[in-house]
């Protein structure tokens, strides 16, 4: 009977797993959105990167305490708050960074440097959060 408890709460365990991939996918989907049916929405960029950087991070970092073993809980974490600060950091000063340290022209008010930055760190920050979800789905050899 004990077996059969920890096969079931591994199974939950694994489609939890996959809940920050929901959030990571609304990012994107945001992008989608702000790049090719509305460009004057301004503000896209910020929600798309608070979606995969903050709020897919922060779910898998909620999932990963409650569903993994000490080690990987422990790597996620890490990288999680890595990622959320980062994140949180490029959304106050990611028009700075741009535009006075990696001297980005500004090709439009829409096309804003600030705008190309979000929309980079929004696809690398969702692809840090996807590669976590996945590896946690890795069995423990």
């Amino acid at each position: 009977m004990a077996e059969e408890r920890t096969i079931v709460s591994a199974a939950k365990g694994n489609r939890l797993q996959l809940i920050p991939l929901i959030a990571v996918l609304a990012g994107l989907g945001i992008l989608v959105y702000r790049f090719w049916l509305n460009t004057s929405a301004l503000y896209a960029p910020f929600y798309a990167l608070m979606a995969c950087g903050v709020v897919g991070a922060l779910i898998q970092l909620l999932v990963a305490i409650t569903t993994t073993c000490l080690y990987r809980r422990k790597v996620i974490a890490i990288v999680d708050v890595t990622v959320i600060i980062i994140t949180l950091l490029i959304i106050l000063f990611g028009d700075y960074i741009a535009c006075s340290v990696l001297k980005l022209p500004v090709v439009s008010y829409a096309w804003s440097p600030g705008t190309q930055i979000n929309t980079v760190a929004t696809i690398l920050s969702g692809a840090v959060v996807t590669f976590l979800a996945f590896w946690e789905q890795r069995k423990i050899k």
